[in-house]
């Protein structure tokens, strides 16, 4: 355990320093900030720095080697020297640190104890298996081997990973500059993931409280809001488990069941759904797109959040590309990446920035004295008339004969200008946005063909109350954010800031989310009783992180608003906030019992245990592999179904194999027509009788090794290990474990 402690404390100074190289960046994004964007420098640094690799490779300018990490790193190191030797950014730097240390301490302690805490948690079962963790082990050890961009799929010999890899990417980057074996860093990257979601979630959501001049929050308000959000993203569960797990003895409640739900309890046999959380991801520990994008999300709402605010306070008459061009291009280039890493988030968050900027034009327009809005001392100038007037009616203008209010003709038209007028530079950030991150993510688009074909109606639909269980307490902070922005607006004088505007369209935007996959459904190739499953599970994904961050930030609003005034109302409003957080803390404590046990034998951080223990000869083979085979040559070994133990080797050594993972490939390549043709031809290979077919097979697919072991002899019983000992030779041997190295191959 202490050796373990010493890799995560190194893991944390290589990220500490790629976060110091880019606080330069960061503490110009973040000028309004109170901890001057400090946790988001590290997400910022991974980002452009992998982002950097993946734009070299892709272009064939550099590979993908250790060399040309560490000749990046050195630019950035040299570019930040450039810009420290300048006399005032040097004296600017250190009187942040001067002013802020104690807040960049505070955040870099929370950072890091999150990191090591999950680390410490995956140790006591650290291995790299089950559910999907050969393919996200498999993408991260293709990218290390393959050089150029897009990297080579392992699982289908002679074709590139046609799937958003930008997250396993990023795990690549992190292994080869850090040196440590990737079956290390694959855990280190989920306590990371946790370490970031945490830490960021606690720097936003103090932040969009800190934003609010109506607040004017405390030290201790913005650290309690922080962690509110933070423990509820990357801890907490639904209502589901303090539902059942109370209703049920403790030893009886699975934790899986909160996140299949719907659809299973009671039995929908016609409607099979998935609607996971953060903490489900980081108990199971796949390395997949949702999570990997979780550090993305957070950073992209931190600037949206910057951009807001300064979208709101810009003079009339500004020309917004200009004075928000810092912001625009970063918004873009985090969409960018968003559909590299989880496509599903491009339009979700594309969603979002339009709405907010949308808004806040509008208000801005419709909250200026115009010819529509009646004098502010008109003394029937009240909130609503201003919205009022937004559909060109104005109180106490009524028709001849009529107590009724009519629309003004002129007043029409002036409106129709102010909408075109709003609607053009809206649709101007838009563009901007929109087209810089489709030219981000272009050199991905170019090679990937998305794995879906069109939209349908949906052919079942949830229980309310099924809804409720999962979404309840969600759905009471957002419903109390409403009705308290709708009290403002139309009940008193008081005005919404630029961060409830943010929160507002987020939280309602959260619940259409919900709503969507109720209504229609993405097809892909699930059977029909899972026909939305995945359609539900990457959209309340979302709005789960959507509503986790604003929870904070929304407690401390209402609480301004309600505790003074109306107490009693405040002390209930606190009550069930309370129960309801409360309730979704209870999720983490079946949640790792149920997978990591009762915590008393740790195991260490290396994934690989399972192999060691399970096909110790077939571990063996993988280390000699690593050792002595460089580049990546195909090396074949039996096909697998998806979901078991089969291509273990091509996942682990990064090596691609004819044919892996039957279903993967099925969704990868669009059909089963081509991943069954080639299990069917890697049969051939292994026990055909037609030793000219075989040998043909080997060619076309350029194979130079062959894989026997324990897994192979037991899918393909009639194996013939003769032909390959005629087109070459035993290379490794380790019990009933072969290499075969096709020498003599023609």
């Amino acid at each position: 355990m202490l050796a373990d402690f010493f890799i995560i404390f190194y893991w944390w100074l290589l990220l500490l320093f790629l976060g110091l190289l880019f606080l330069p960046l960061a503490f110009s994004l973040f000028k309004s900030f109170w901890d001057r964007g400090w946790i988001f420098a590290k997400t910022i640094a991974i980002l452009i720095f992998s982002y950097l690799i993946f734009l070299l490779g892709t272009l064939h300018i550099l590979p993908f080697f250790k060399e040309t990490a560490v000749l990046v790193l050195l630019v950035f190191i040299a570019l930040f020297v450039r810009w420290f030797s300048v006399k005032e950014n040097r004296k600017n730097f250190f009187e942040e640190f001067k002013n802020n240390w104690k807040v960049f301490l505070l955040e870099e302690v929370i950072f890091f104890s999150a990191l090591l805490f999950w680390s410490f948690i995956r140790g006591f079962q650290p291995d790299i298996e089950g559910l999907e963790k050969f393919m996200d082990g498999g993408f991260v050890n293709s990218i290390l081997r393959s050089g150029w961009f897009p990297p080579r799929d392992m699982w289908f010999a002679g074709e590139s990973i046609n799937y958003y890899y930008f997250g396993h990417l990023q795990a690549a980057v992190l292994t080869l500059l850090s040196g440590l074996d990737s079956s290390v860093t694959y855990n280190l990257m989920i306590a990371t993931v946790f370490a970031f979601t945490f830490s960021a979630t606690f720097s936003l959501t103090s932040n969009l409280v800190f934003s609010s001049a109506e607040l004017r929050p405390k030290l201790k308000n913005l650290i309690l809001a922080g962690l509110i959000s933070a423990f509820l993203i990357a801890l907490g569960g639904n209502l589901h488990s303090a539902v059942y797990g109370l209703k049920n003895s403790k030893g009886s409640y699975w934790y899986p069941d909160a996140t299949r739900f719907i659809g299973h309890n009671p039995n929908n046999p016609n409607d099979k759904t998935i609607h996971e959380f953060p903490i489900y991801s980081f108990v199971v520990a796949d390395l997949h797109g949702h999570m990997n994008n979780i550090p993305t999300v957070l950073l992209f709402l931190a600037i949206l959040l910057v951009y807001a605010k300064k979208l709101w306070q810009m003079e009339k008459g500004k020309k917004d590309l200009w004075v928000l061009k810092k912001e625009l291009a970063a918004l873009a280039f985090l969409l960018g990446v968003m559909y590299m890493t989880n496509s599903w988030d491009f339009p979700i968050y594309g969603v979002i920035f339009g709405l907010t900027t949308l808004m806040i034009i509008a208000r801005k327009s419709f909250g200026q004295k115009s010819s529509l809005t009646p004098a502010p001392e008109s003394p029937t100038f009240q909130r609503g008339d201003e919205w009022q007037s937004i559909w060109g009616f104005r109180r106490g203008v009524s028709s001849p004969g009529k107590g009724k209010p009519r629309a003004s003709a002129r007043g029409g038209f002036t409106l129709l200008n102010q909408w075109l007028v709003i609607l053009a530079k809206v649709f101007a950030n838009g563009l901007t946005v929109l087209f810089l991150s489709v030219l981000v993510a272009l050199p991905f688009a170019l090679t990937f063909n998305p794995m879906t074909d069109g939209i349908a109606r949906v052919n079942a639909h949830s229980l309310f109350w099924q809804l409720l269980v999962l979404w309840g307490f969600f759905w009471f902070i957002a419903f109390g954010f409403v009705v308290f922005a709708l009290f403002r607006l139309f009940k008193s004088r008081l005005e919404l800031e630029p961060a409830d505007w943010l929160i507002l369209v987020s939280v309602l935007w959260a619940t259409v989310l919900i709503i969507i996959p109720e209504i229609i459904y993405v097809k892909d190739i699930y059977i029909a009783e899972y026909h939305r499953a995945n359609t539900m599970f990457k959209l309340v994904y979302q709005s789960f992180m959507i509503y986790s961050i604003s929870a904070g930030y929304v407690f401390f609003r209402i609480k301004n608003s309600i505790s003074k005034r109306t107490p009693l109302l405040w002390f209930g409003y606190f009550l069930l906030f309370l129960i309801g957080f409360l309730a979704h803390m209870v999720y983490p404590y079946f949640a790792i019992r149920g997978y990591y046990g009762s915590l008393k034998e740790y195991k260490g951080l290396a994934g690989l245990g399972f192999m060691e223990r399970l096909y110790p000869d077939n571990y063996k083979a993988l280390l000699w592999i690593k050792k002595n085979i460089s580049g990546q040559p195909v090396m074949l070994e039996a096909v697998g179904d998806s979901y078991t133990l089969y291509n273990q080797i091509s996942a682990f050594s990064g090596l691609p194999t004819i044919e892996g993972w039957l279903v993967h490939e099925w969704l990868w390549r669009g059909g089963y027509d081509l991943p069954g043709a080639r299990a069917t031809e890697v049969e051939t290979i292994y026990q055909g009788e037609d030793e000219a077919a075989a040998e043909r097979l080997l060619k076309d697919y350029g194979v130079e090794y062959v894989f026997v072991g324990s897994l192979e002899k037991e899918k393909y019983p009639d194996l013939k290990t003769e032909r390959f000992d005629l087109l070459g030779k035993v290379v490794f041997v380790s019990g009933e474990t072969k290499i075969y190295h096709l020498d003599r191959l023609d």
